[in-house]
């Protein structure tokens, strides 16, 4: 004779949850959606469950958070979520466009004692290199000389002084 089954499904994946065998059924918190222990995700802040629509993880820290407190940003050609800690720490606007970048997309540049970063999308436009020492400098700082022989030299403050 068989066990005697009480089954119900999960909302989610469609997985038959077994309720006499010990088989665990959670309720989503945000979307009441009936969830299998597999699709069950719990919130990095405490122990409510979540179905797997109603939270993601941070791209950088891998916590789960509900997917509408997660930040969606485009980095290297990916849309990605990040937490708000995350967010924080990782991104900076660009000098020039003010959109968010994640700093370690950004091009740094400077004089060596002061620094400005820039997107990609910004470089051609406002940045220029040092012909002499290769430091990356905004172009309004920048001197340009044309020399009569060869071409000419784009140099920083720091070179046109040497």
């Amino acid at each position: 004779m068989d066990m005697a089954e009480i089954v119900i499904f999960c909302d989610v994946c469609g997985t038959g949850i077994n309720l006499l065998t010990g088989d665990k059924v959670s309720l989503c918190k945000k979307c009441g959606k009936k969830v299998c222990a597999g699709c069950a995700e719990k919130e990095a802040k405490g122990p409510q469950c979540y179905c797997s629509g109603c939270v993601a993880p941070c791209f950088k820290c891998g916590g789960k958070r509900q997917s509408e407190s997660l930040r969606p940003l485009e980095t290297g050609g990916k849309m990605r979520s990040y937490c708000e800690p995350c967010y924080a720490k990782s991104m900076k606007p660009c000098h020039a466009c003010q959109k968010p970048i994640l700093a370690e997309e950004m091009a740094k540049v400077g004089d060596g004692m002061e620094w400005e970063f820039y997107c990609q999308a910004c470089v051609p436009k406002e940045v220029e290199t040092c012909t002499k020492c290769g430091n990356r400098i905004h172009s309004k700082e920048v001197t340009k000389i044309n020399k009569t022989l060869g071409k000419s030299q784009i140099l920083c403050k720091g070179c046109v002084n040497d």
